[in-house]
């Protein structure tokens, strides 16, 4: 099962565009569905989990971290 793509309660993203917001969780949905092929008892699941990642969309780099208790992509901010 895919990860969902989320926002940090209280991520500030009133200068995000709607187009910018699809593509951030467009990219984060192509990233979940990668992340169903990596074995979760693995050194590498282990280090995408210990620490937040970055992926750039457009103008804008987005971090974000994996909770692999909910199953959800956190974006813990968004900025330029």
């Amino acid at each position: 099962m895919p990860f969902t793509p989320t926002f940090h309660q209280g991520l500030e993203l009133q200068a995000l565009s709607a187009l910018d917001l699809t593509a951030i969780v467009g990219e984060l949905n192509d990233i979940s569905h990668s992340l169903d092929s990596i074995p979760r008892l693995t050194a590498i699941w282990r280090s995408l989990t210990s620490a937040p990642l970055f992926t750039t969309v457009g103008d804008w780099k987005v971090e974000y971290t994996i909770d692999s208790t909910d199953e959800k992509l956190v974006v813990l901010s968004v900025r330029r």
